[in-house]
């Protein structure tokens, strides 16, 4: 996704003091939840994120000469797996964290051993100390495993999007007008489980009381509709359009 923040940006340019909302409200569509179900809950439903970019520099050249060349692809490689222990052995358990790398470039072309290779990944977390750990434990992999092959490590953090905070009297409110616009209330989900995705209306949920809801696109016949978000074959289910208004 782009990661614009269009709803900070908004509100840098006075959106709450031209609009001023005594609450806000919002849906997201969820491909895991059936069509015709809604769910909400009140505190985190999404998480914080911010972005990183590592960059590996070594020496390039020949690669039937690795031996005059500083190969920063074993480091990139080897810091992706690594990485991954941050979550498994420095995060709390009853904690919730996810370091996930979406990106890795090196190279031109098959035989030649590049200056560079880069990574880059996403942070996601329910709690700002969580966040801070793992950016600190990134950068300090990143700096003592390059130097330990002689390379160097350049680490750039990207800001991203605070936690989506429901506060409990409006998603109280969310969902008993979900309830009552599916007609059951066994279709309304009012505790719904927290996901690791993240969104920009957090950033509104910091300065305005307020809820974010997930409406149902997954299911039934419709191609594509219980395909996950982010896949290229993912479909929206045009069913929500008068639901969810």
């Amino acid at each position: 996704e782009e990661g614009g923040a269009g709803a900070k940006k908004m509100m840098d340019e006075g959106l709450f003091t031209l609009f001023p909302c005594d609450a806000v409200f919002a849906l997201h569509n969820w491909p895991t939840l059936p069509q015709g179900q809604m769910a909400v809950r009140a505190g985190p439903i999404m998480a914080a994120t911010m972005r990183f970019r590592l960059t590996i520099k070594g020496k390039g050249g020949h690669a039937a000469l690795p031996h005059t060349t500083i190969d920063p692809i074993p480091v990139a490689c080897s810091l992706v797996t690594q990485m991954q222990t941050l979550v498994s052995r420095a995060v709390d358990p009853i904690d919730s964290a996810v370091v996930t790398i979406g990106r890795v470039d090196a190279g031109t072309t098959e035989n030649i051993i590049p200056n560079t290779a880069v990574i880059a990944g996403t942070v996601r977390s329910l709690r700002r100390s969580t966040e801070d750990m793992l950016v600190s434990g990134i950068e300090r992999m990143a700096k003592h495993v390059a130097e330990a092959h002689r390379c160097e490590a350049t680490f750039e953090r990207i800001e991203g999007y605070p936690c989506t905070t429901n506060t409990p009297k409006e998603a109280e409110f969310m969902a008993k007008v979900m309830a009552e616009v599916l007609g059951d209330a066994k279709l309304a989900h009012p505790n719904i489980d927290p996901a690791m995705t993240a969104e920009d209306f957090g950033f509104m949920l910091e300065v305005v009381p307020g809820a974010y809801g997930w409406i149902g696109n997954g299911g039934g016949s419709v191609a594509g509709c219980g395909v996950g978000l982010h896949n290229p074959s993912y479909d929206f289910n045009d069913r929500n359009i008068a639901l969810g208004a």
